[in-house]
């Protein structure tokens, strides 16, 4: 990181970088294993939200899903992946 700062230190978040130690390893596992989880969980919001729509535009929500749906906030807008950005986005998991 340190010598390729001048080509790519912008494009590089501080908080991405691990620092060179003997558990900088299991730190880096352990960031990939919440993405995935994060990913797991992204997937699960949308297949629930596609499910919200079908069951808003038939107007039949019992109780239970309408909480459900208000919680994570389908009222309000659709799931959005944490690495989506609006400008050329993508939604799909983190790859090497």
């Amino acid at each position: 990181m340190n010598s390729n700062r001048a080509y790519f230190g912008e494009y590089i978040s501080p908080e991405d970088v691990f620092e060179p130690t003997k558990d900088s390893i299991s730190q880096v596992i352990k960031q990939v294993e919440l993405d995935r989880d994060d990913w797991e969980a992204y997937l699960e919001d949308t297949r629930l939200y596609k499910q919200f729509k079908k069951d808003f535009a038939k107007n039949r929500i019992d109780d239970y899903d309408l909480i459900n749906y208000y919680q994570r906030g389908f009222f309000k807008e659709a799931p959005v992946w944490k690495y989506y950005s609006s400008n050329g986005g993508y939604n799909e998991p983190p790859k090497s």
